[in-house]
């Protein structure tokens, strides 16, 4: 990967025709008559009428996509008032950033601004009309770096997006407060993937929010928006499931007249390929992604409440109970974060369950006939409580068994050895006879509140502190593991224990 420490590119111009750029300049411009100029070499010049009655102007051309960045040096001025203004251009005269130059900085540099090969214009003029101006002398440089990794300006809509290839790093900046300098980008997915958006930038002076980033799909509806704080350098947004298609991305300053930043930022589409994501947008049930029975999908909520749907679709062939299952990472708080929704083919409601922060895995059991069916992800909470963390959803048939301890043939026996007083561990003598078990055997104790723990691998027992000498019932069941259950049952044996004093 190249490393990109360049500088931007050239700039402006004011205009041939003002109605036709679409912005007042302080003087007509003809282009016709800029000078020449070569990249990476200084030029000096000044304004020697002042105010907006002179202005210089400068024709640079470059042969491959790059980046640019002026560099504009003048001598220290009276005030911090802004003396020139540098104006960058395209080769049809349209503006594409400007660069204050204020009195109390002895060097200026513009907003890096990534280029297309072509030709641009630069413009120098005083930044104020019948106010603060000088007649110094100015240095200028239009410095170049050859490049395919940034945006290419003016990439202002969805027509003129930058393409950008998966899996690289790609720069740009935001000049211009609010959306009034946009940057978009387009990529194309050659196959369904999970998709990962990374933008970091440099740490800002506060926590506000400082760029907005939208996600669209091919026909321009919007996927994803995602704000950035300026409290955080590195930002991942939420992952998104993806069918094969073109996408577009919409990167622009989050205020229009508060905060902003010129600073380059760094974006990455982390892609991998993945038919076991949710497709978005896959928001009501003819777009639900479809999914196969005992198989773990994957997705995401990244909008609160019910402004962002996850729709999934499964058939069964024959009528049984099956489990929907719903899996998170913890997120440490009691409060409902998502809630899942089953409807049947004629979309109605059969069943529901909120997921709490504090619960991984939750579970819909519910007897469906032959058919189609339908699950809704929504966040819980429209206001308030949300979380972009992946899930997981599977569907599984719900496999019943009969309880191989309450099966023929089948013994539970239990030995101890003598139990030295306040010790909580003894040596098991006999192992535990559960033939074909499935699943974990666990042993929980049925009289009273005293708890016995067994460890089939160690062969250690566990007994609670200051166990008193007596007899005791263990019940020895077998846990249901996955989308196995059992029937009720299980062996009861009764076990004494003789503390050595």
């Amino acid at each position: 990967m190249k490393k990109i420490i360049s500088v931007l590119v050239s700039a402006v111009l004011a205009i041939t025709s003002i109605m036709s750029i679409g912005f007042s300049a302080y003087a007509a411009t003809d282009f016709s008559k800029a000078v020449n100029i070569n990249v990476n070499t200084p030029i000096s010049g000044n304004i020697t009428n002042g105010s907006n009655y002179e202005q210089d102007i400068y024709r640079v051309t470059i042969k491959d996509n790059g980046v640019f960045i002026i560099n504009m040096k003048t001598p220290l001025q009276a005030d911090a008032k802004s003396y020139w203004r540098v104006l960058l251009y395209n080769g049809e005269y349209e503006k594409i950033t400007e660069l204050a130059v204020y009195g109390n900085k002895a060097s200026t540099d513009a907003v890096s601004t990534g280029v297309a090969a072509g030709t641009y214009y630069v413009i120098v003029q005083s930044a104020e009309a019948y106010s603060v101006k000088s007649t110094d002398t100015y240095n200028l440089s239009v410095n170049y770096e050859k490049t395919n990794y940034w945006e290419k300006e003016l990439n202002e809509n969805f027509s003129t997006a930058t393409e950008i290839a998966l899996n690289s790093d790609y720069y740009g900046s935001t000049d211009d407060a609010g959306n009034y300098e946009k940057d978009y980008y387009t990529f194309s997915l050659p196959s369904a993937e999970a998709v990962t958006i990374n933008f970091n930038v440099p740490l800002q002076a506060n926590s506000k929010t400082y760029w907005y980033i939208y996600l669209y799909n091919s026909e321009y509806k919007e996927i994803m928006a995602y704000d950035v704080q300026g409290n955080k350098s590195q930002n991942e947004l939420p992952t998104v499931g993806l069918p094969a298609g073109r996408y577009y991305l919409r990167i622009h300053s989050a205020g229009a007249y508060s905060v902003m930043s010129t600073d380059v930022y760094t974006l990455r589409l982390a892609a991998q390929v993945s038919d076991v994501w949710e497709k978005e947008l896959n928001e009501d049930f003819a777009s639900a992604t479809s999914i196969n029975l005992n198989t773990p999908y994957y997705g995401t909520t990244h909008a609160s409440g019910n402004k962002e749907k996850d729709f999934f679709k499964f058939t069964v062939s024959k009528a049984n109970s099956y489990i929907v299952n719903f899996k998170t990472s913890n997120l440490n708080n009691s409060e409902a974060y998502w809630k899942v929704y089953l409807y049947d083919g004629l979309y109605k409601e059969i069943a529901s369950l909120d997921i709490k922060g504090n619960t991984t895995s939750n579970n819909i059991v519910k007897y469906l006939s032959a058919g189609t069916y339908y699950v809704k992800v929504v966040s819980a909470n429209s206001y308030n409580l949300k979380s972009s963390s992946k899930y997981t959803l599977t569907v599984n048939e719900l496999i019943v068994k009969n309880n191989p301890l309450t099966a023929k043939g089948k013994t539970v026996k239990l030995k101890y050895s003598k139990l030295k007083k306040n010790k909580q561990t003894i040596a098991r003598k006999k192992a535990i006879a559960v033939s074909n078990a499935k699943g974990t055997v666990t042993y929980k104790k049925v009289k009273g509140n005293k708890k016995i723990t067994i460890n089939k691998t160690s062969g250690k027992i566990t007994v609670k502190k200051g166990l008193k000498k007596g007899t005791y019932k263990v019940k020895v069941k077998v846990k249901a593991a996955g989308n196995t259950y059992y029937k009720a049952g299980s062996k009861t044996v009764t076990v004494t224990i003789k503390v050595k004093k």
